[in-house]
């Protein structure tokens, strides 16, 4: 409701920045690793689902780049933030998609493609997750994540 009296220029670059902005601060806590985890301030997760669930409802985004900075700079590592970012849009998900069949079109067509190939790779990727070594795939993954955010927010930014 609120999205058409935002333009797409200021909203994608809002967006962008703050994009940029998680995607740094998780490279940083990974280089900089604090000695308390910050998982005990509600708050703060309240803020990162408030604002993961704003890229939802505006502009239609699927919120898992803000869920999962949000869960890495909370001090979940990159395979706890990927379990528990699931849950989360789930949820997240599931209100998003009864809102959009009230107020909004879908492209049931597209939608049905995007769903089977997300569906195979929510399904392999925790499969081939858990044969391997949890240290190291974090040790892989975090940098790797920080870096992808990074880069999703730079490119609304140009």
């Amino acid at each position: 409701m609120a999205a058409r009296f935002i333009s797409t220029s200021i909203y994608d670059g809002l967006v962008g920045l703050i994009l940029v902005i998680m995607g740094g601060i998780v490279l940083v806590k990974y280089w900089r690793p604090t000695v308390k985890p910050a998982t005990n301030r509600p708050g703060l997760a309240i803020f990162f689902g408030l604002l993961s669930g704003l890229m939802v409802g505006i502009g239609g985004l699927s919120g898992g780049a803000t869920t999962a900075a949000g869960l890495s700079i909370l001090g979940l590592s990159a395979v706890e933030a990927a379990g528990t970012a699931t849950y989360v849009l789930f949820w997240m998900s599931l209100v998003g998609f009864i809102s959009h069949l009230m107020t909004s079109t879908i492209d049931w067509q597209v939608g049905l493609g995007l769903m089977c190939g997300a569906i195979v790779g929510a399904v392999v990727t925790p499969l081939v997750l858990q044969r391997l070594n949890f240290v190291k795939v974090n040790r892989v993954l975090t940098p790797l994540l920080g870096l992808v955010i990074i880069y999703f927010g730079a490119r609304l930014l140009v």
